[in-house]
């Protein structure tokens, strides 16, 4: 039976599975290329800025860069990956004129985010933090600059994940932070070779100008090469749509991207601009050990909403554990790495002072592994519409964790923060994981495959 059925495929049409095969081969490529750059020039990045600002002024990076993420975040509402489910779905579905709709109805939005945002931290919380809760009247001094890094990296994500939802992961890669990155770090190296030492308010400036070129550039050949091809179609999504799976996504991703960063916010109120610094280089040196996963999830969202869509559930499940399986073994050569030899680690990127903080590395790399091995379980409850689920293990756990960290600060300082921190993370990680195969039927979690089975992932 399975002969006759192959013999009745049109042979000038590829194979479904041969097809999305080479599509991920592919789009992997780029998605290792672009991620792989954007690691190098973060790593250089915080090099460079380690040495040029001394110990305390890199730690008021940390804070500051703490302070834009979250709020980029929150100028997002959800609409990145809203962006990538319904562009994606739509294309499959064979409705492009339903895909414009919703880049214009994200766009429009993602201006209101961006104003909203940018009035609320020149006016608003944004300098009452960076005035009485950090004392840093640099930042102070910056907080316009701020503002405008924030906005302008909110649109950056929502231009790059609209580049993942059309499949398209080689801009997606490009604009997703590896132009930035080159920029930035071509920037920094030529005032390190003529100055030296500079101030982070010159820093926060360059990095302002390398985030509006590339974002400029993206948001060109997004509308030349896809976006202006598409037909119009008022009304095909509607406001209401959208936001039913923007906004709990938000509300997802600003809760964990709180606790992400609350431990430096607080950290920031009870310790040394010095001490907040060495935590904060553990807690960038650390997201190394997720890398591979983070990988996988740049690459696999669209096939998830297209494949989930089509009912084809068990194809989608031997894709994710198989692709976490290849990611879980570089992760966990990397927490060893981390555990046993943390201390040189640090001191090969950061100045010698930052060894200090090998502790604190191998206690935030615990929750990163978990992280690998629940594998892509997140990332496929918001592109299969179960995003109110994800919310409210997000809110419950990360706010308890919060909440710890600020109490924990005071009497154990870092470590204890990265204890919580860590802890809390792993319990979201593996609540996504039970939710995940509870809701759809899929496991997310690494099936270790056969040689054989590599050779045909990747045929």
């Amino acid at each position: 039976m399975r002969q006759r059925v192959d013999m009745t495929l049109d042979p000038s049409q590829p194979h479904p599975a041969v097809s999305l095969k080479r599509r991920m081969l592919a789009g992997g490529a780029w998605v290792f290329f672009g991620k792989g750059v954007t690691v190098l020039c973060t790593l250089v990045n915080e090099a460079l800025l380690a040495r040029m600002l001394g110990q305390e002024g890199y730690g008021v990076y940390v804070i500051a860069f703490s302070l834009v993420s979250v709020a980029s975040v929150v100028a997002q509402l959800g609409l990145h990956h809203a962006a990538v489910r319904f562009v994606a779905e739509s294309l499959g579905l064979s409705q492009p004129g339903r895909a414009r709709e919703t880049l214009r109805l994200v766009y429009r939005w993602a201006v209101v985010g961006g104003v909203c945002v940018f009035v609320v931290m020149i006016a608003g919380p944004g300098a009452l933090l960076v005035e009485r809760l950090w004392d840093a009247p640099e930042l102070a001094a910056s907080i316009g600059s701020l503002a405008v890094w924030s906005v302008l990296i909110s649109f950056q994500v929502i231009t790059s994940e609209s580049f993942r939802g059309f499949k398209d992961l080689r801009f997606a890669a490009l604009f997703g932070g590896a132009v930035t990155g080159v920029l930035n770090v071509s920037l920094l190296t030529l005032i390190y070779l003529g100055w030296g030492h500079t101030t982070i308010g010159v820093v926060i400036r360059v990095i302002v100008v390398a985030a509006a070129l590339s974002l400029g550039i993206g948001l060109l050949v997004l509308y030349r090469l896809h976006a202006g091809k598409l037909p119009v179609e008022r009304g095909s999504l509607s406001n209401a749509e959208l936001f039913d799976v923007a906004a709990p996504l938000w509300a997802i991703v600003v809760v964990n991207n709180m606790l992400a960063h609350a431990d430096r916010w607080i950290l920031g109120a009870f310790l040394t601009k010095a001490e907040v610094g060495i935590y904060g280089a553990a807690a960038r040196l650390v997201l190394l050990v997720s890398q591979p996963l983070i990988l996988i999830n740049l690459l696999v969202p669209p096939y998830i909403a297209e494949l989930y869509a089509k009912g084809e559930k068990r194809r989608l499940e031997k894709i994710l554990r198989q692709t976490a399986a290849l990611a879980g073994i570089p992760a966990i050569l990397i927490l060893f790495a981390f555990i046993f030899f943390g201390g040189p680690i640090l001191g090969t990127f950061y100045p010698d002072a930052y060894s200090a903080g090998a502790t604190i590395l191998a206690i935030l790399s615990v929750s990163k592994v978990v992280n690998v091995l629940t594998g892509s379980s997140g990332i496929t409850m918001a592109m299969t519409g179960h995003q109110h689920i994800l919310m409210r293990i997000a809110v419950g756990v990360s706010g308890m964790s919060i909440v710890l960290c600020y109490f924990v600060a005071q009497r154990f300082g870092s470590i204890g923060v990265a204890i919580v921190v860590s802890a809390g993370s792993s319990v979201v990680f593996l609540l996504q994981w039970l939710a995940t195969k509870k809701y759809t039927g899929i496991w997310t979690h690494p099936a270790i495959p056969s040689i054989e089975q590599l050779k045909n992932l990747f045929r």
